[in-house]
């Protein structure tokens, strides 16, 4: 015969953690998770991207929903532009009112840097005759951007960005010597 009940409760310390605490744009933000339970996916657990300092409530730059137990990967597409920003670990409200979070919700934070310096592109000279062979250089070129489909272009003086290049190439990761 039962008498009593008396739940149970396993407490974790949920965090997370990066592959890297420096990005280039484009290349891909992988939020390591663990200690996640079944009651922090009950009470709404999800991760957000922020901008270091942004106030609680603040709406994320990008979010997802966490419904793994015990240790996931979350990948985030990168689109941010240089600067400083964090990863929040959230509990107790969910993604819909992700405008209410207060600081009683965020269980930890990691923060991290997007920064173009690391990628370079170079001519091996400044002027060229018509018809002649263009070599172009690059280098820092991550596996993220080249997944992300990143290219390499030359074209018409005064064209928009928009225009089609005159050439363009996708280059390996790394190092690069290409030529038009």
């Amino acid at each position: 015969m039962l008498v009593g009940f008396m739940p149970l409760t396993v407490s974790a310390n949920p965090s997370i953690s990066l592959d890297k605490a420096i990005y280039a744009p484009g290349e891909k933000i992988t939020v390591a998770t663990s200690g996640i339970t079944q009651e922090l996916i009950k009470a709404y657990v999800w991760v957000g991207i922020y901008n270091i300092g942004d106030p609680y409530a603040e709406e994320p730059i990008s979010y997802k929903s966490i419904s793994a137990v015990g240790t996931g990967r979350i990948e985030f597409t990168n689109m941010l532009r240089d600067g400083g920003y964090e990863i929040r670990l959230i509990t107790g409200v969910g993604t819909a009112n992700r405008d209410r979070v207060t600081a009683e919700h965020i269980v930890t934070s990691v923060g991290f840097t997007v920064d173009k310096s690391s990628v370079t592109i170079a001519l091996n000279k400044t002027v060229y005759a018509p018809g002649e062979k263009i070599t172009v250089a690059t280098s820092g070129i991550t596996s993220g951007m080249v997944s992300s489909g990143a290219w390499v272009g030359i074209y018409n003086p005064g064209d928009p960005h928009s225009a089609k290049p005159v050439w363009y190439e996708r280059p390996k990761t790394g190092t690069n010597i290409m030529e038009q």
